[in-house]
């Protein structure tokens, strides 16, 4: 098949390189790939670990407030980011009242106890990830 006819094609003989499998076979099986933590989302699983805790003791915050103590502005992104995987894992929502105003993030997670409990597994998980 021609190149420039493969992005629109959904049956062409593309390969999943981790994987083996043409995308064909991926659309009759409907095969997904498993879901694992990318090197990026492992270094914002201590953001996310605090932020979790920070919230659930709160009940909400202002963005400005969770990312006061961030020194650069990575740091920023990498908590913004991390927001944003708890809000995947819907325990969080988010409120913002005009465009680019202040942006207050609201914990709907469960209690303060099962908010550190959470956070407790996922630096085990990370750190046994980390060192086998």
């Amino acid at each position: 098949m021609e190149e420039g006819w493969t992005p629109i094609y959904p049956y062409s003989n593309h390969r999943y390189p981790r994987h083996g499998i043409s995308s064909k076979t991926a659309v009759r099986k409907k095969w997904k790939p498993k879901r694992e933590a990318p090197i990026g989302l492992r270094l914002l699983l201590p953001d996310a670990a605090l932020l979790r805790v920070r919230l659930a003791e709160r009940g909400s915050a202002d963005f400005s407030e969770l990312v006061a103590d961030c020194s650069h502005t990575v740091e920023i992104v990498a908590r913004f980011l991390a927001l944003l995987e708890l809000y995947r894992e819907q325990v969080l929502s988010f409120e913002q009242e005009d465009p680019l105003g202040e942006l207050v993030v609201r914990w709907v997670g469960g209690s303060v106890e099962q908010a550190r409990e959470q956070a407790e597994a996922a630096r085990a998980r990370d750190e046994e990830e980390e060192y086998g």
